[in-house]
């Protein structure tokens, strides 16, 4: 689980040591290994390891809108990550829901173009719009990530959630569209107005 990233030699004098930190080794040219020189030569392994986290803009919602959501992966160990690969997932209880955008890598890749280097922080971002059917269902929205490279183990970041809060009431206005009954059998009418004050869709109203 270790990478050769570094290699260096001492006591060579005036020669040259040049090092091949993929296969391992370090090439000594010939003043180097002249005789005489008292040559020791050390090479340093680092552990390839990251961390992920992932956040939302919106902790809750109460109606339709657009979340945005940042994921943020950095090479915390001693060695250059490659093949680097980001799964992004959004559910609302056990249903799956497409993401609106993303993930898109927006910054953080510096040369060598693809390699997650030492140090290095990449930011991704994503979206995802709120619709109705969203806030009907009520179910907490939830969005996680994975990471993983060639020399890692993959590694899930905490879910970002939202939470949708939901708002169920109603109003109910009557209004007689005559005023006054002067004669035995008048009849009237009678206008309801009903009102969805809440954020909810009502369903099978009974008259």
């Amino acid at each position: 689980g270790y990478v050769l990233t570094a290699a260096s030699c001492s006591g060579i004098g005036a020669g040259t040591a040049t090092p091949d930190l993929v296969a391992g080794t370090i090439t000594l040219d010939a003043l180097a290994t002249a005789p005489g020189n008292s040559i020791l030569c050390s090479f340093t392994n680092g552990a390839p390891r990251f961390t992920i986290s992932k956040a939302v803009d919106i902790g809750s919602v109460t109606a339709p809108t657009l979340l945005t959501y940042a994921i943020t992966v950095t090479n915390t160990g001693g060695a250059n990550l490659t093949a680097p690969s980001l799964s992004d997932t959004l559910s609302q209880g056990a249903g799956a829901r497409p993401l609106t955008s993303g993930p898109t890598l927006v910054s953080g890749d510096l040369a060598p173009l693809g390699v997650l280097g030492i140090g290095e922080v990449w930011v991704y971002d994503a979206t995802y719009q709120v619709t109705q059917s969203d806030i009907d269902d009520g179910a907490t929205l939830s969005n996680a990530a994975t990471f993983d490279t060639a020399e890692t183990l993959p590694l899930a970041a905490t879910p970002a959630t939202t939470a949708i809060v939901q708002t169920r009431s109603m109003t109910v206005a009557k209004t007689a569209t005559s005023a006054n009954f002067t004669n035995p059998g008048d009849t009237g009418t009678y206008n309801s107005l009903v009102t969805n004050t809440g954020n909810v869709t009502l369903t099978d109203a009974v008259t």
